[in-house]
């Protein structure tokens, strides 16, 4: 994978992430999610790379343009889904502590 590819993935995880956290587009985030992170590669692969430029709504773009898309919607639901587990791994004592230490 290129360097560009990983810091889009990385941006857009942590677009998830913060569309995640937040409780009016909890929904929305968990579809799209569930959506990416359960439908295989190859799949988003000839949906972005066919599909979205056979509408002909959008210029013509080269294909190394879609394959990163695709990637980068594959991979930022792998990794919000990460973020996701992190988060509600920590024990609400845990939270609590740390809100009587002052931390936020």
């Amino acid at each position: 994978m290129s360097t560009l590819t990983k810091r889009l993935g990385a941006l857009v995880g942590a677009g998830a992430l913060v569309v995640a956290l937040t409780a009016c587009s909890a929904g929305s985030a968990t579809g799209d999610t569930d959506l990416f992170r359960g439908m295989p590669l190859i799949i988003v692969l000839y949906i972005v790379g066919f599909a979205i430029p056979g509408l002909g709504a959008l210029p013509r773009m080269p294909l190394e343009f879609w394959g990163t898309i695709a990637l980068i919607l594959t991979y930022s639901a792998y990794v919000s889904e990460v973020f996701r587990a992190g988060i509600e791994s920590v024990h609400p004592s845990q939270r609590l502590a740390a809100r009587s230490l002052g931390l936020s």
